[in-house]
């Protein structure tokens, strides 16, 4: 067979020039870390929770030990509040397992963590709220009870007031911190479009 007809079966390559302007190389998405570091915070916070309820429901036991130590009046202000310290500890109790159940399904990306978190945040601002301002009334009320005690006398009802408000400010910000934080937070258009798309 001539050179000729050897090239006449077998075709010739066709040179391909690379392209000159390749498209951009989409990298792999990265996960998302932060549900793993909310849902572990939010895990914590809710295991204290619950055990501060059960000393909480517990504290008439440790009211009617430490009650032939107390004076008089302000015994009977503590043993009068018992109802309520009982009532308001389950309630808190409730709330951190609502906080603990919701971390857990936060960390493995379930859709319905998102709504969990979200009635946890308004049920524990507003708990806190009706929690603060009867333990503050309930203070003001053994403060002035030991007011005539020869160790306190001395510093006078005004220190005690502000000292009371003080204290109330403060731990009304701690308390609120984390539930403000978590309505922020799947508030953002980022956080919603993701949370979306989770089972």
């Amino acid at each position: 067979m001539s050179d000729s007809e050897q090239q006449d079966i077998i075709p010739s390559a066709q040179p391909v020039a690379p392209p000159t302007l390749p498209g951009a190389i989409a990298a792999p998405r990265r996960p998302s870390n932060w549900p793993a570091v909310i849902g572990t915070i939010a895990i914590v916070f809710g295991c204290l929770g619950c055990l501060q309820g059960v000393l909480g429901a517990l504290s008439p036991l440790m009211t009617a030990f430490l009650a032939p130590f107390m004076v008089e009046e302000q015994a009977e202000i503590m043993q009068q509040s018992a109802v309520w310290n009982v009532t308001s500890s389950v309630v808190g109790l409730m709330i951190a397992v609502l906080l603990f159940v919701g971390g857990i399904r936060i960390t493995r990306k379930r859709r319905r963590a998102v709504s969990l978190l979200k009635g946890w945040a308004i049920a524990k601002i507003l708990f806190t709220l009706i929690a603060t301002i009867v333990g503050y009334q309930s203070a003001q009320l053994q403060m002035e009870a030991v007011q005539n005690d020869p160790n306190v006398a001395f510093l006078g009802a005004g220190f005690f007031k502000m000292f009371g408000v003080v204290g109330m400010i403060l731990g009304l910000l701690w308390m609120c911190a984390l539930p403000v934080f978590v309505l922020v937070w799947f508030s953002r258009r980022k956080i919603k479009s993701e949370t979306e798309s989770w089972a």
